[in-house]
């Protein structure tokens, strides 16, 4: 077998150190701004307008616990299509990774997404970890990179579908949805129109795209993962496949939210659950910082609380909720983590036996 890390005789492009500082100081200014803008509109004690405080909405949330059993217990699904859909998606690039194993890389990446940068920070100690039992590091960055992007699509497509929905049926042709519809359709139709072009061999030629990738100063690994990822050209099938019970699997999340709302004394229509909480978690998966602190706070607040379906403290318990619950599902990927079941020299032996 291969080393885990593939081989190139072009150095690694290297970025500006000043640069990089400059860059996370912006990111961790918009958070700050975006936790600021939140925490400075909470109360803890009710207001004398009748309107809860956090120490009421926690009083109550108590009181409703199985509520949030069930909000944190439904989410398991999750892990589980994960699993499975990234299990699949490893075939057709010629990689036989077992469900068991791949529901554990799949819980010890989402264990490290808790520290490292947006939702999908987890997503690159999967790679790490795939790569080193296939000994392909590219073919491995294709298939998390592909499975990411179908749960995300699948999770833009409900609630897209939720929002038309809530707006034409009788939800008083509220402004939010609309903004939902027009942040989901632009995403979703980048993606589609990126897709279309470049899977298309004429389309690739007249763009320019072919020509592109061909260039002698086109960097080696964006070739070998242009090939990898047209492996799937003939899996079309597999691809609908994975779509389908991605779109399953991520309604958890706003069934979750929806329940998690119910015990903070939010009374709000499920199918603005189904549209909302996409976006949040859209924003989420922007590079920024761990759990996409600060953006999910802004989104949150505007969708439940400025537009008065929620309280201030309402929707700032709704999103800790939002975001501390599949973290307890995260902290599984310890096990793993710390008993040694991924460290490189499991690794070694696993090769050894795979060779």
């Amino acid at each position: 077998m291969t080393d885990w890390v593939e081989k190139t005789n072009e150095p690694a492009p290297r970025k500006s150190p000043v640069k990089r500082i400059i860059w996370l100081l912006v990111k961790v200014a918009i958070a700050a701004a975006g936790v600021w803008w939140v925490v400075h509109s909470l109360t803890w004690e009710d207001t004398s307008g009748g309107e809860p405080g956090l120490k009421s909405i926690l009083i109550e949330a108590r009181e409703k616990w199985y509520l949030l059993v069930f909000a944190w217990a439904i989410l398991v699904i999750q892990f589980v299509v994960t699993a499975k859909r990234w299990q699949a998606l490893m075939r057709p690039q010629g990689i036989k990774v077992g469900f068991w194993k791949s529901l554990q890389i799949t819980f010890v990446g989402q264990f490290y997404s808790i520290l490292l940068p947006g939702i999908t920070g987890g997503d690159l100690v999967k790679i790490v970890y795939a790569a080193r039992l296939t000994g392909s590091k590219t073919k491995s960055i294709v298939t998390v990179v592909l499975d990411r992007v179908i749960g995300l699509v699948a999770l833009m497509v409900i609630g897209g579908i939720s929002a038309v929905w809530q707006f034409f049926a009788g939800a008083g042709r509220d402004a939010t949805l609309k903004e939902v519809v027009l942040v989901i359709a632009v995403v979703m139709g980048a993606l589609v129109v990126g897709c279309v072009v470049y899977f298309s061999r004429r389309l690739r030629a007249v763009t320019g795209m072919q020509k592109l990738i061909d260039h002698p100063r086109t960097p080696y690994f964006v070739k070998r993962a242009d090939e990898a990822l047209h492996q799937y050209r003939g899996h079309f099938g597999l691809l609908l496949w994975a779509f389908g019970i991605s779109a399953v699997s991520q309604l958890a999340l706003p069934i979750s939210a929806w329940f998690s709302g119910m015990a903070l004394g939010i009374d709000m229509n499920p199918g603005y659950y189904l549209a909302y909480i996409p976006v949040a978690i859209l924003a989420a998966s922007l590079p920024g910082l761990p759990q996409g602190i600060g953006y999910v706070e802004i989104i949150m607040r505007y969708y439940f609380s400025t537009r008065g379906t929620a309280t201030d403290s309402q929707a700032f318990a709704l999103t800790q909720a939002v975001r501390f619950l599949p973290i307890l599902w995260n902290l599984m990927g310890a096990f793993w983590v710390v008993t040694g079941k991924f460290s490189r020299h499991q690794a070694l032996e696993e090769e050894k036996q795979m060779t």
